[in-house]
């Protein structure tokens, strides 16, 4: 594994070392605060076949060109002639990286602590397989970033519910979701032959009230009186007659995804202690500016 460091008067870094000598390739910045545009060089590829990675809500988009590498792109898979590239832009310890067009590495840095350090923005692993690239691009991200995750073989085992078919209410209607819309469609698959365990309640399900002109905003954690007149709870019991393992319910971090929509209820109560037995386990996403609430009931 080979380390690179770059500063602020760096205009350009080439990848050709790590190409030829096939060892994993790190780059790191020396410390400074503001942001920094390096050129990325890689001798004779000009035209290959990529897929990039790339923000907002970690959109894939397939290039062939270096010229066509999207702006936000944290991730790109390269398929060379011979072997298997990944270059994985980092963000983290108030550090942030994506690679754009014209193959070049975007920096930003703030101004905490943590930038009075070399920080590492980039790193390039390649293979003659792409599945053992990822392993290994894995691996040494989670060493440079302080462990913060783990692999998936490293991980404990998902529910057993994730071994059969999931169904998620915003691929059939989109918001427009009630409690009689969910258990039809699950007792219709069953009635199929279609075993389901897990069901996901996206968008729509949530209580809103309306803040100022024509807006509406997150009034609590409970479903809305007309679309679930039972509540979560009753549509949960209901899922589970049906055979359904485990629901969860999804929504914005600050309330839903609409344009109109304003966010949280000033008054609003964040946790509750309720009577029924719900225990609630916040997921936060990294890649979107959303998280999702799982419910076990």
């Amino acid at each position: 594994m080979k380390y690179l460091i770059c500063n602020e008067k760096t205009s350009a870094i080439s990848l050709d070392s790590a190409v030829h000598s096939q060892e994993p390739l790190i780059f790191a910045v020396e410390p400074f605060i503001g942001s920094l545009t390096l050129r990325l060089n890689i001798e004779n590829l000009h035209r290959f076949e990529s897929l990039c990675f790339y923000l907002p809500h970690s959109m894939v988009f397939y290039a062939h060109s270096q010229e066509e590498i999207p702006p936000l792109t944290y991730l790109a898979l390269i398929k060379t002639s011979n072997a298997y590239i990944a270059l994985l832009a980092l963000s983290h310890r108030d550090l942030t990286a994506n690679i754009s067009s014209s193959f070049s590495i975007h920096i930003q840095s703030g101004q905490s602590r943590e930038a009075n350090k070399t920080r590492p923005f980039l790193i390039l692993v390649q293979s003659i397989t792409l599945h053992d690239a990822i392993q290994k691009l894995l691996t040494i991200t989670l060493e440079q970033t302080g462990k913060v995750g783990k692999l998936l073989h490293q991980k404990p085992s998902l529910s057993s519910c994730f071994d059969r078919l999931g169904w998620l209410s915003k691929l059939a209607f989109g918001k427009d979701v009630s409690h009689h819309k969910v258990i039809e469609s699950i007792q219709s698959l069953k009635e199929g032959g279609f075993s389901v365990g897990f069901v996901i309640l996206e968008e729509g399900w949530q209580r809103l009230a309306p803040v100022g002109r024509g807006n509406l905003a997150l009034y609590d954690f409970e479903a809305d009186s007309l679309r679930f007149p039972q509540g979560l709870k009753g549509t949960v019991n209901e899922l589970k007659r049906l055979g359904v393992e485990q629901v969860g319910v999804w929504h914005g971090m600050m309330g839903t995804v609409e344009e109109f929509i304003r966010g949280l209820r000033k008054t609003m109560i964040f946790l509750r202690t309720s009577k029924e037995d719900i225990s609630l386990v916040t997921i936060w996403g990294v890649l979107s500016n959303f998280f999702t609430t799982i419910m076990h009931f």
